[in-house]
């Protein structure tokens, strides 16, 4: 979001136009947004390991999304371990029973996050896997992460 022009007065600025601009972008700067491509949209998605990835900043997820423009379901797990540890493996799931899903529609989305191991440290590396699809072939997940 570019930022407004400069206030022409001191009443652009008392009357908090400026100010609240400036709030929003440092607001923004607070997290990340991590996006996730599955699938071709062409080919079946296929269940298992899907790509790994590194966690850029230290933080806590807080919000996971997933849309596809075909109807149908998807279940997606996401492991995790600490740099240095190896590659993450299903004993390593930070979702608990609540997976990034979609469920006989186009999307879905999750702010509780209900018994998710939720704090990532920088450089921990992360891996996607399908646990169940059909009906979709391609879907994009983001994951929102406060930064800490």
């Amino acid at each position: 979001m570019p930022l407004p022009n400069p206030p022409r007065s001191t009443d652009d600025v008392s009357g908090g136009v400026y100010m609240d601009a400036i709030a929003d972008n440092i607001d923004a700067l607070r997290y990340s947004v991590l996006q996730f491509p599955i699938g071709d949209g062409e080919a079946v998605i296929e269940t298992g390991i899907w790509t790994e990835f590194l966690f850029p900043d230290a933080g806590v997820i807080e919000e996971w999304r997933c849309i596809s423009s075909e109807t149908g379901s998807i279940s997606i797990a996401i492991w995790k371990r600490a740099w240095g540890a190896g590659v993450p493996t299903s004993g390593d799931s930070i979702v608990a029973a609540a997976p990034i899903a979609i469920t006989g529609g186009i999307q879905g989305s999750d702010t509780d996050l209900t018994g998710w191991s939720k704090i990532v440290a920088a450089h921990d590396v992360g891996r996607l896997s399908i646990n169940s699809v059909s009906g979709i072939n391609s879907a994009l997940v983001f994951l929102k992460i406060r930064r800490t």
